[in-house]
C-alpha cells in the first residue's frame, strides 16, 4: 500500500491551501506566541514537519524536520505532544539536537518508537482511532533565542499489516487423465475430456499464518480435493483449506466422467500480526521454596514462547512493561484475577482504574492487547484463562505451584511451556488429554497416565507443538483479535 506524506507548519509558518496550492507563510519571531500579519520576511527561517500518511502497527513513527533558511540557525530541542483520542492523555516525545548549526535548507530525518515510555507508556497501536499531534515546540537560536509552542491537529493513523498473497507460479503437474492445463500466476484452467478421471497436484511451501483457499468459476462440489492425502470438502464455490506450514502436497481429483472446464483462483494469504503485552509480576524471580532454583524474569520466558507463535502464526507478542503487584491474599486464582485487573488499571490510569478484559479492548487499555499475570505462590492451579460465550478474555494467569496438582511446583525450565499453554487459551485452544488426543502443549495427563506420559515425552509441560485442529481455531481468533 502506498503511503503519502503530509506537512505541518511549525513555529514561523502557516500552511494554507488556495485552489489546491500549498502556501507557506513565515511569521515574525517574537518572545510570545503572537502572530504578525505582515508579509513574509525572506530573511527569517522557515520550519515545517512532514509525516507519513499512516504507519503500520509496531513500526517507528518516522518524519522530517524541514528547515529553509538563508541565515545561520542553531537548533536546540524539539518537543512533540501526542494525545490519545479515547482517554485524552497527552504524552511528550523529546529530541535534543545538541545545538545543531544550520546555514542552508535541510531535511532532518527523525523517528520515535510507537511505545512512548514515560511514567505510564502510551502505545500507538490502535487502528480504530487516530492519535493527534496536539502541539509541538521548537527551541532555536538566530541572533537571539526563540521558543515556539504551536497548536496542531495532525492525526497519526496506525494500520494493521496488509495480507499478502503468496500463491504465485505454482508448478501444477498432472499424474493421469486426458487434460489440458493452463496456468497464469495463481489462476489455473483445467479442461477434462469425457470418460476420464484426472489428478493434478502442486507442492505448497507454507509458512506461519498462511491461510490457503481456492475459488472457482464452476461448481467445485463436482471435484474432490486433498492435502497431504486428507480429503477436504468444498463449500459452495470456495474451498477453505485452512492454515498450514511447511511443505504440503495439494491435489485436485476429478470424480465426474464428463467433459468439464474448471477455472480456479488459488490464494495463500499471510500477514504479520502484532500484539502488545503488559506483565503484572508478583515476585516470579524469587527462589523456589523446594530447591532454591532461581527463575528468570517473566519477560525472558515470554520471549522464548513467543518464538513458537511467530514461527507458526506470524504473531509477534511484544513485551512493553512490567508492573509490580501485591501478593495474593488467598490461593484462589479467580480472586487474584479480580484483584490484579484493578491494580494494573490504577497504575496505567485506565478508565474506571480497571483493565478491560474483553478482546478488542486495545484502545481502552492504553494500547496494550494482553495482560499476563505471574506469581511465585502456590495457587489453585498452575495457570488459567477466563472467558465467556463471546470468546476468551485477554488475560492469562500463571503461578509457580498448583494445589490442584498435589502441591506440584513448576520446574523453571518448563516456564516457557506454561506461558505458551496459557496464552494459547486466550486464542481459543482448549485443554486436551493424552488419553484422547495426540501429545501437544495443550494436552494434560490424567492421574493414571502421568508417569507413562513423562517417561515417553508426552507430558504437556515438555512440549511446544500444537495440534492441527487447535492451529485452525487459534488462527481465526488471532487474525480478528482486535475486532473480536
Amino acid at each position: 500500500m502506498e503511503r503519502n506524506t503530509q506537512i505541518i507548519s511549525f513555529g514561523l509558518i502557516v500552511l494554507l491551501t488556495v485552489s489546491g496550492v500549498l502556501i507557506g507563510i513565515n511569521l515574525n519571531n517574537s518572545d510570545d506566541n503572537s502572530q504578525d500579519n505582515d508579509l513574509p520576511d525572506p530573511t527569517l527561517p522557515f520550519f515545517s514537519l512532514k509525516f507519513e500518511d499512516f504507519y503500520y502497527i509496531s513500526e517507528n513513527i518516522t518524519f522530517e524536520l524541514i528547515i529553509n533558511t538563508s541565515i545561520n540557525v542553531t537548533i536546540n530541542t524539539l518537543n512533540i505532544y501526542i494525545s490519545d483520542y479515547y482517554s485524552n492523555r497527552i504524552e511528550e516525545v523529546k529530541f535534543d539536537f545538541n545545538q545543531l548549526n544550520i546555514s542552508n535548507n535541510q531535511n532532518i530525518p527523525l523517528s520515535f518508537s510507537p511505545i512512548i515510555e514515560n511514567e505510564n507508556p502510551l502505545i500507538l497501536s490502535s487502528t480504530l482511532y487516530p492519535y493527534t499531534v496536539s502541539s509541538y515546540k521548537l527551541n532555536y537560536n538566530t541572533s537571539s533565542n526563540f521558543e515556539k509552542l504551536i497548536s496542531s491537529s495532525y492525526q497519526i493513523k496506525i494500520n494493521e499489516y496488509p495480507s499478502i498473497n503468496r500463491a504465485l507460479n505454482f508448478n501444477w503437474t498432472k499424474t493421469n487423465g486426458d487434460l489440458n492445463l493452463n496456468q497464469n500466476h495463481n489462476q489455473l484452467s483445467i479442461l477434462s475430456n469425457s470418460n476420464t478421471t484426472f489428478e493434478i497436484y502442486t507442492i505448497l511451501n507454507a509458512t506461519g499464518c498462511t491461510y490457503i483457499s481456492l475459488g472457482s468459476s464452476s461448481n467445485v462440489s463436482e471435484l474432490q480435493f486433498s492435502i497431504n492425502d486428507t480429503i477436504i470438502s468444498p463449500i459452495n464455490d470456495r474451498l477453505e483449506i485452512g492454515i498450514f506450514k511447511g511443505i504440503n502436497v495439494f491435489k485436485i481429483l476429478s470424480i465426474q466422467n464428463q467433459t468439464q472446464e474448471y477455472e480456479f483462483n488459488f490464494n495463500m494469504t499471510t500477514r504479520k500480526i502484532v500484539l502488545f503485552s503488559v506483565i503484572a509480576d508478583n515476585n516470579w524471580e524469587t527462589t523456589n521454596g523446594q530447591n532454591d532454583t532461581i527463575y528468570f524474569s517473566p519477560a525472558t520466558y515470554l520471549k522464548q514462547s513467543n518464538y513458537h507463535f511467530l514461527s507458526t502464526f506470524n504473531l509477534s507478542i511484544i513485551y512493553v512493561k512490567t508492573i509490580k503487584i501485591s501478593t495474593p491474599t488467598n490461593t484462589n486464582l479467580f480472586e487474584y484475577y479480580n484483584q490484579t485487573i484493578f491494580e494494573v488499571g490504577s497504575v496505567l490510569n485506565l478508565e474506571k482504574n480497571k483493565w478491560h478484559t474483553s478482546t478488542g479492548s486495545t484502545y481502552k487499555n492504553s494500547g496494550f492487547d494482553l495482560l499476563l499475570i505471574f506469581t511465585n505462590k502456590t495457587m489453585s492451579n498452575l495457570g488459567v484463562v477466563y472467558g465467556n460465550q463471546s470468546g476468551p478474555f485477554n488475560v492469562a494467569l500463571h503461578s509457580q505451584g498448583s494445589l490442584n496438582g498435589g502441591n506440584f511446583r513448576l520446574p523453571p525450565n518448563f516456564s516457557d511451556n506454561l506461558f505458551q499453554h496459557e496464552i494459547s487459551h486466550i486464542f481459543g485452544a482448549p485443554d486436551r488429554f493424552t488419553s484422547t488426543s495426540s501429545p501437544s502443549v495443550m494436552t494434560k495427563s490424567l492421574p493414571e497416565d502421568i508417569v507413562q506420559d513423562i517417561l515417553f515425552g508426552r507430558y504437556w509441560l515438555n512440549l511446544n507443538n500444537w495440534l492441527e485442529v487447535d492451529i485452525q481455531t487459534m488462527y481465526k481468533i488471532i487474525n480478528s483479535f482486535r475486532n473480536f
